[in-house]
């Protein structure tokens, strides 16, 4: 005969002897059911304070085969009978054409006016469904603020040990709910408690009777209402006062209007001439310009539009015309004109003006007087070209008056050099007929020709460091500041030794361009060296100071510092809670001996950094990093990489991140992996039960404590966590 030898922890000298295999399976079913009783026992002591209008409610007849339902469907209560803190029932049905291991539902509800509050099965310890047959129990999970607006109720049952639930219906378990709020009395006011059948909104399925062949089928599901009842009051109306200061109006008119709530008023602010719409004010407070505002009526408002004066159009002025005149091909010996001009100006009887001007580069040739309403004035004019002055009095024998720009002089000049000058109008009066001063604004004017000035305004190596043999790349930023376009040849050094030579070609006037200049470092010799660039000057060129820019220093190196990451061993998957080794394996590839610090990542997140020192070049080093899961979302998967910061001058740091690929987080006891714990995980772990790593009924997902065992501490351990979700 055949005997199977089992060894269990007793204290010292004791020892269990060998048995037959029968009798030894025999031993262990009873202590599976031992401890299952026990288990029993523990939750019968939860549940014994059952209500006695919490018993199942019998309905008239069940519904269709393979259905879960709620009794009574319609729960009818009045708001303003009803007080907070009432308690009512309900009871939740299952009927199936097949037999049946286990079964759970999400029960999803709003939580504005009610909350479950308990839950049990209908015969104490097990479902009246599956009375008799020995189950391993549950909790139920209230799941408070699920999303914004609803609660959850999650609530199962599943049974071991090869039990079916033959065909037929029966009651799965009674469900308390608390009124926590009233809606407004007389508003009718709909909760549903809905059944959330899985393969409408949810993958995988969370509400479903589990079939003796481990499917999940289809069910039809009938939800519950519990429903306020009462008349409904009469909409709400409020009141718009409309207002405006002075200098406009609205459209409606200022007034008072009436609404019904929720109705937008559409009020639009109107100015008068020389007025301008300002703000509006919504009960004293500035909500800005918006014209036209929409206001939604949810309470009397008051709204006031704000109108202020425009400003009064410019006063006199004298001024040059054209303000500016920037013309490269006005070379030494053109000539060009310009205006002294007037404009918004009453009763002009003298006008005075001194002109300034630089005689190096324009000088005075011409003065024309313009005939204005038919006059023209009477000239004093006295003008020195070599101080660079034109002063003028102008008299009128009537006093004119324009509201436009009018033009009372003009002056030509001839160009004498390449510059720019200002015209300068200074020791401005104008006075009227009664010889008393009208205020006026002067404003000069401007000329430039031809300028030749370019400049380096920048250069920078593309790194500091290199090492020998290496190209570097010298970016030079060149301005033109003339005002026309250049093509001149850069050049660049380090040192006094010449790197290469560029052509800047058709730079135009004020633009800014970089040129990049290649350094090819073969042969150049360890050491620092400083970079410099220059530009060849261009013929008249107004400034030859800006033409070299000395920045930047390059250092040449020939010792190759290279550390590296060549591989990365972990899980690729754990449950929430657990504790992961991950270990990186590190090289130092370089010639010098190097300490640094090797830094792991889940994600973007930093898991620890270890510092490693003096590890010898060519050596190699594996490091162990502790991972806790419990910190981790489930359901999630989190990319495991390595990160080691460059050392100064590193030859190559494309190999100094390396990145392992993902590790699966799964919810504490989620044996299928569908993101919820439920009645399902119990039943794959119990297919499982006794196997190890060998066994052919081994799932290392059933193995919750990692003991290459799966028995029945696991299954009380995913039992415990039931109802857990992502």
């Amino acid at each position: 005969m055949e005997h199977l030898s089992i060894k269990l922890k007793v204290p010292p000298n004791q020892y269990f002897k060998t048995v037959p295999r029968g009798e030894g399976k025999m031993k262990i079913k009873k202590l599976v059911l031992l401890i299952i009783a026990l288990m029993l026992c523990i939750f019968s002591l939860a549940t014994i304070n059952i209500p006695k209008q919490a018993q199942a409610i019998t309905p008239s007849e069940p519904h269709n085969a393979n259905a879960m339902w709620i009794e009574p469907s319609l729960i009818e209560l009045n708001a303003s009978e009803t007080p907070i803190g009432y308690k009512f029932n309900v009871t939740v049905w299952a009927n199936s054409s097949l037999q049946v291991k286990g079964w759970q539902f999400w029960l999803v509800y709003p939580n504005a006016y009610i909350n479950a509050t308990r839950c049990g099965y209908t015969a104490g310890t097990t479902s009246e469904f599956l009375q008799n047959i020995t189950t391993v129990p549950v909790s139920p999970k209230f799941i408070i603020n699920y999303n914004a607006t609803h609660n959850r109720l999650d609530f199962g049952e599943a049974w071991l040990m090869g039990n079916y639930r033959n065909p037929g219906y029966g009651s799965l378990c009674w469900i308390e709910f608390e009124i926590v709020a009233l809606p407004p009395e007389g508003v009718l006011t709909d909760i549903p408690l809905d059944i959330k059948w899985a393969y409408e909104l949810y993958e995988p399925p969370q509400t479903y009777l589990l079939y003796g062949d481990g499917s999940k089928r289809p069910l039809n599901v009938y939800n519950g209402l519990v429903r306020f009842v009462g008349e409904v009051p009469p909409t709400p109306t409020y009141t718009l006062t409309i207002t405006a200061t002075s200098g406009g109006t609205t459209n409606p008119p200022p007034g008072t209007y009436t609404y019904e709530e929720g109705q937008v008023a559409t009020v639009e602010a109107i100015p008068n001439t020389g007025y301008k719409f300002d703000h509006w004010e919504l009960n004293d407070t500035n909500i800005g310009a918006t014209n036209p505002i929409d206001i939604t009526m949810d309470a009397n408002y008051h709204l006031h539009a704000v109108f202020t004066a425009l400003p009064p159009p410019e006063g006199a002025r004298i001024f040059v015309d054209p303000p500016e005149i920037i013309d490269p091909t006005l070379l030494p010996s053109s000539t060009f004109n310009v205006n002294i001009t007037i404009d918004d100006v009453l009763d002009l009887k003298v006008c005075t003006f001194n002109l300034t001007y630089n005689p190096e580069v324009i000088g005075w040739i011409g003065i024309k007087l313009y005939k204005i309403q038919d006059q023209f004035p009477t000239p004093i004019i006295m003008a020195d070209d070599e101080a660079g002055y034109i002063w003028t009095q102008l008299t009128y024998q009537t006093s004119i008056s324009t509201e436009t720009p009018t033009p009372i002089i003009a002056l030509e000049f001839h160009v004498d050099g390449l510059g720019a000058t200002p015209l300068d109008l200074k020791d401005t009066e104008m006075l009227n007929s009664e010889n008393q001063p009208i205020d006026h604004n002067a404003t000069d004017g401007f000329f430039m020709s031809l300028i030749r000035d370019v400049s380096i305004i920048n250069v920078e190596p593309s790194q500091n460091w290199a090492y020998q043999n290496w190209t570097v790349n010298i970016y030079i930023t060149v301005k033109n500041n003339g005002n026309v376009t250049e093509t001149f040849n850069i050049h660049a050094y380090y040192d006094t030794n010449l790197i290469g030579t560029a052509t800047v070609t058709d730079l135009a006037p004020k633009e800014t361009r970089t040129i990049t200049i290649t350094w090819d470092t073969s042969g150049v010799p360890e050491g620092n060296y400083t970079i410099k660039a220059e530009a060849e000057p261009v013929p008249y060129e107004f400034n030859l100071d800006d033409n070299t820019l000395v920045d930047g220093k390059v250092q040449i190196l020939t010792k190759i510092r290279d550390i590296a990451i060549i591989d990365i061993i972990t899980d690729n998957w754990a449950y929430q809670g657990w504790i992961i080794e991950i270990n990186v394996t590190v090289k130092n590839k370089g010639d010098l001996t190097e300490s640094f610090t090797v830094k792991v990542y889940y994600n973007t997140t930093l898991l620890e950094q270890i510092l490693i020192e003096d590890l010898p070049p060519q050596e190699i080093k594996t490091l162990t990093f502790y991972l806790n899961t419990s910190i981790l979302e489930p359901c999630c998967n989190y990319t495991i990489s390595a990160e080691i910061p460059p050392v100064p001058y590193e030859f190559d740091t494309t190999d100094n991140n390396y990145t392992y690929g993902t590790i699966t987080i799964r919810v504490f006891g989620d044996v299928s992996g569908d993101g919820y714990v439920g009645i399902d995980d119990i039943a794959i772990a119990a297919e499982a039960f006794g196997a190890t790593p060998t066994h052919p009924r081994w799932n290392v997902y059933a193995d919750i404590n990692r003991d290459d065992y799966v028995g029945i501490d696991d299954l009380v351990l995913i039992a415990s966590n039931f109802g857990a979700t992502c």
